[in-house]
């Protein structure tokens, strides 16, 4: 005898927990890439290129996942195509040439 299944309800509140649970997340990431680009313009120079190439690539992440509904995440690859990431790159690399952070 195959033992019963039980079905899994998720009520509509707690769609909108799992929702609200997510802003909050995102509201708490924002933050923390805010003070880090402040923390990034105070860097050497030297040194300031690759941190700032790897804060936009996370940031550009982040902004990805943040579209994405809250339900998905965990099923799927959320990833940034390789013609994006060269973009980041030259973009990064030109404002590094003009130190415009």
């Amino acid at each position: 005898k195959k033992p019963a299944t039980q079905r899994l309800e998720i009520t509509d509140s707690a769609l909108l927990s799992r929702e609200s649970d997510k802003r909050k997340i995102e509201e708490d990431i924002q933050a923390d890439f805010s003070a880090a680009l402040d923390g990034i313009k105070a860097l050497p120079l030297k040194a300031r290129f690759g941190v700032y190439v790897a804060f936009k690539y996370y940031y550009t992440l982040y902004k990805k996942i943040k579209k994405t509904e809250h339900h998905s995440i965990m099923k799927m690859r959320i990833r940034i195509p390789d013609y994006k990431k060269l973009l980041i790159l030259a973009n990064a690399s030109i404002r590094s040439q003009f130190n415009m952070f």
